[in-house]
């Protein structure tokens, strides 16, 4: 999704997959893009998307499934950001890492999220807010849209959600 609103095609969409190296990785593309019906460009209110494939043979191992979590997230819970964006503001593809980055952010307090999202409530809404104060110098980079996030509760690594933008705030 880019920031205009505008919705990549197909044939500009790559999924990989295989390995947490880029030299090692396996990509396919969708055969299309389904945007959220109420999708809002402004906000980003549902920023999200279904993708459609053709049959893909994984072998095993290649893509393993994952559990949702489905507990409340508490302020200062601890979750994991994942990703092959630029680590540089407006970088190019050089700016790119070689492997999957994974970082460690922290929910924030409401109030903290309210100065740049005035309707956000809890992370147990639609969105999750993370604080710069609790992660300081951590931010997710661009490109990363759409990447997993996970929480660890009792040693198990649980899907919470996707990641959809940062403020470049840190």
């Amino acid at each position: 999704m880019r920031s205009t609103g505008q919705v990549r095609s197909p044939s500009d969409t790559y999924i990989f997959y295989g390995s947490n190296q880029a030299s090692n990785t396996k990509y396919f593309q969708p055969t299309e893009v389904i945007l959220h019906p109420e999708y809002n460009p402004q906000d980003f209110r549902n920023d999200i998307a279904v993708l459609r494939f053709p049959a893909i043979n994984f072998t095993p191992r290649s893509v393993e499934p994952i559990s949702i979590y489905n507990k409340d997230i508490e302020p200062k819970q601890a979750m994991e950001i994942y990703g092959w964006g630029s680590t540089r503001s407006h970088g190019t593809s050089a700016d790119n890492p070689p492997s999957l980055l994974t970082q460690t952010v922290y929910i924030s307090e409401p109030q903290a999220c309210q100065v740049i999202e005035p309707r956000y409530n809890s992370a147990n809404e639609m969105q999750i807010c993370t604080d710069a104060n609790y992660s300081v110098g951590v931010d997710a980079c661009q490109g990363d849209s759409g990447t997993g996030s996970t929480i660890k509760d009792n040693g198990k690594e649980y899907f919470v959600g996707l990641v959809s933008y940062g403020t470049n705030r840190y």
